[in-house]
């Protein structure tokens, strides 16, 4: 049963009369996971040690008077081990 690491946080925050929402997400390998000192590189199936994927996405609401449209934006970023064979 594949089982998700990782991280989920929303902050809400108003800002010049606008509603906003601000949502972490952090998903992590179950792979090939482990300590930095520990995990290093890539395995001999090609997984990366400590692949983590970060979404952050900001939500703008719609204001109660409706003259503001709903609005989001989202950043992905990729992080991992070099791929490389440590020994």
């Amino acid at each position: 049963m594949p089982v998700i690491h990782g991280y989920i946080d929303q902050r809400n925050f108003t800002e010049s009369g606008n509603r906003f929402s601000f949502v972490l997400i952090s998903r992590r390998s179950r792979i090939f996971a482990g300590t930095r000192y520990l995990r290093r590189g890539i395995n001999h199936e090609g997984y990366v040690a400590n692949w983590v994927e970060v979404e952050q996405i900001v939500y703008r609401h719609t204001s109660s008077l409706g003259d503001t449209l709903p609005m989001m934006s989202s950043f992905v970023q990729v992080r991992g081990s070099i791929p490389f064979f440590w020994t």
